[in-house]
């Protein structure tokens, strides 16, 4: 158990969760927010949160295999920008 609260990744979590259930119940007894609107507005962020996931998840392989492809094109014009300035330094 004290291993687990040494984790910073466990302390984040549990910080966070602390906050955002502080924030909610703040909201909701001084504010007069209704509790509809607390839950629709949870049930939002988790498919906002979802679908960020599934986006990156989507565009991670695209962005790999482009950076891939970007390298071999930024090497040949770097290469083609060389023989083009020895060109110039030597003249007509």
């Amino acid at each position: 158990m004290k291993r687990l609260f040494k984790n910073s990744l466990f302390r984040h979590f549990l910080s966070g969760t602390l906050f955002a259930t502080s924030f909610v119940w703040v909201a909701v007894y001084f504010f007069d927010v209704d509790t509809e609107i607390v839950t629709t507005f949870f049930i939002m962020s988790f498919i906002f949160v979802g679908s960020m996931i599934l986006v990156g998840l989507v565009l991670a392989p695209i962005i790999t295999l482009s950076r891939k492809k970007k390298s071999k094109f930024v090497n040949s014009f770097g290469d083609s920008q060389e023989s083009t300035k020895n060109n110039e330094n030597q003249g007509p």
